[in-house]
């Protein structure tokens, strides 16, 4: 699948930024596990979940199956990734597949976030509408999905309330081209800023005008309620310092307005810090050096994490390919400790509201793929399944840990 494609190049760039977390993170400086806890007793963390698109297809029934496969995990949440290219047809022709994950993300209680994610014409990732009539054309797509999802004619009744992230990885030179302008200087902070400071308002505005809408023929429907999410930042790719430039192109351009209700990145392991070793050193520096760029305090999704796991004996007739050279994988013992030990972290960190790991069922390409998921290939359950489930559980309902430590 795609989205298998997008994550190989992307952990590909990880492993090359591995050696200088401590830089990208927090600018050489350094933090334990311990010290990224910031409350002495874990809270209940608002959202536990997967992303994935293995419900954004175009068979509702195969839809529903997969998000109850995410719900019987104990997940309360499902993100997708909706490709954005410069054509601007994706909201028509994707609409069964997107109001078939809506309508199996409503149906299973799995709150749902609509990842965008830019392409260009010829199929590669990184495509930034920038120009102002790019940027048009990208809000009237924005605009034409919620009002298909909410609208007055709806494909979902009642369907009030979901996430919209804009775009996916926008400190990356993979997934936000260019990064870089003919100068050298570091453009895309800029760049996002702006596309941000446009599109923040103009979701909330789209918001209020559907809900009148739509609850002019239903009174009784609660008001539409659409959170921006910006960044889905690279932790190897200077996510801090993004956050920082981001704020001074602000404070030069005199912006006093929000440009996104949360702010969201991933915390895949990176050489030999684990998933909730960088989540744990990333966290409080972004909501830090946010609030000092911004001014206002943001709320935070890690929005992606996860470990390939490689197939047992048993399992490998389900799966074609060799393991291509240097790709890591992990035992499932050690996959069951790695998203405990991540939540366990976003639990005593209060304004982190959601938590997601990356995939459902294992991709079959053991070269190319992405085996994260709890589940093998074919929906059966890996061993970690069981204790995956009772962490998520435990991180909905704040009993996950403890925060001395």
């Amino acid at each position: 699948r795609a989205e298998a494609r997008l994550r190989r190049v992307a952990v590909m760039e990880c492993a090359i930024g591995a050696s200088a977390l401590s830089l990208a993170v927090a600018n050489g400086e350094s933090q334990s596990l311990a010290e990224g806890m910031a409350k002495p007793n874990p809270v209940p963390i608002q959202y536990v979940g997967i992303t994935t698109n293995e419900i954004w297809v175009p068979d509702l029934s195969e839809a529903e199956s997969r998000a109850k496969e995410i719900a019987d995990i104990g997940a309360n949440a499902v993100r997708i990734l909706l490709p954005y290219s410069p054509t601007q047809a994706e909201s028509i022709n994707d609409r069964a597949r997107t109001c078939n994950a809506a309508q199996a993300a409503k149906d299973n209680n799995l709150h749902l976030t609509l990842g965008i994610l830019g392409i260009f014409r010829d199929g590669r990732v990184g495509f930034v509408p920038q120009t102002s009539s790019a940027v048009t054309k990208f809000e009237t797509t924005l605009g034409d999905y919620m009002n298909t999802l909410s609208g007055p004619n709806a494909c979902v009744s009642e369907f009030t309330e979901y996430d919209i992230e804009i775009l996916n990885e926008v400190n990356s030179s993979t997934f936000f081209k260019p990064q870089y302008n003919s100068a050298g200087d570091w453009s895309a902070p800029g760049q996002y800023l702006n596309l941000m400071r446009r599109v923040h308002p103009f979701i909330k505005t789209e918001a209020a005008k559907i809900s009148e809408a739509a609850r002019s023929k239903n009174p009784d429907l609660p008001p539409l309620d659409v959170t921006v999410i910006g960044g889905a930042l690279a932790s190897s790719h200077d996510p801090v310092g993004f956050i920082q430039q981001m704020g001074k192109a602000a404070k030069f351009s005199r912006l006093n307005t929000p440009i996104m209700d949360v702010l969201s990145f991933h915390s895949y392991s990176l050489g030999s810090m684990s998933s909730a070793e960088v989540e744990a050193q990333l966290a409080p520096k972004l909501e830090k050096a946010f609030q000092e760029a911004f001014g206002y305090p943001i709320d935070m999704y890690n929005d992606e994490f996860g470990d390939n796991t490689l197939p047992p004996a048993s399992k490998r007739s389900l799966y074609s390919g060799r393991p291509a050279p240097g790709k890591n994988f992990i035992s499932e013992s050690a996959q069951a400790i790695s998203v405990r030990d991540t939540l366990a972290v976003a639990a005593c960190q209060p304004y982190l509201k959601m938590v997601l790991t990356f995939g459902l069922r294992d991709e079959t390409d053991l070269e190319n793929g992405w085996q994260s998921g709890p589940e093998y290939a074919v929906g059966t359950p890996k061993s970690s399944w069981s204790s995956i489930h009772q962490s998520f559980k435990a991180a909905l309902s704040g009993r996950l840990g403890s925060c001395s430590k």
